[in-house]
Parts: C-alpha cells; structure tokens; sequence
C-alpha cells in the first residue's frame, strides 16, 4: 500500500477551503484505506503563520488538526532529533543532495 504525505496547504484546504483540491486529491483523501500521514511540523507552521496574521483560522488550531485526524484517521508523523541534520549521514545526504540516506 502506497502512502501519502499530506503537506499543510492541503491540509488547510481539505479542512477549510475543498474546493480549492483537485478532484483525484480529495479522492485520495476521502478514501478511508488510503494511508495518509500528517506531520507535526504541519501544525507548528501553521501556528506560526497564524501568529503572524497569515492564517486566519475561525477556531483554534488544535480542534481543527484533532477533529481531522480522528474523523480521517491519519497517521500523526512525530519529529525526531535526527530529522534536524544532527547525524553525520542526514547531514551528508543534506550536503550532497542524495537521497539514499
């Protein structure tokens, strides 16, 4: 099974704004087999954008993110220390552009 990862503009516009989603993208997403994964790094951008006044959100940002996760059953992809460029390998692949890391 293919997985998905669901980028925070997507996420916005599939909570808020569907339309704005191409028609195969909210097949996808609509598809309850589909693994799609939201990472964390999504919701702090967005609170970072709405801290400074380039998301307005109607409520708040957690009960948007909770109530989409649970009704959708996404999977919560979770930052680790080596997602920061701290072991010499991502550092490499982040040096050299490679993608084999």
């Amino acid at each position: 099974m293919k997985g998905y990862l669901l980028d925070t503009h997507s996420f916005f516009w599939w909570s808020i704004e569907p339309e704005k989603l191409p028609t195969a993208v909210l097949e996808l997403l609509a598809d309850i087999d589909a693994r799609v994964g939201f990472s964390v790094v999504s919701s702090w951008e967005a609170q970072i954008r709405t801290g400074l006044g380039k998301l307005e959100l109607t409520e708040p940002l957690q009960t948007i993110v909770e109530r989409e996760l649970m009704k959708n059953r996404w999977e919560v992809l979770p930052i680790h220390l080596r997602h920061s460029g701290h072991s010499p390998v991502c550092r490499r692949c982040i040096a050299t552009r490679s993608t084999d890391c």
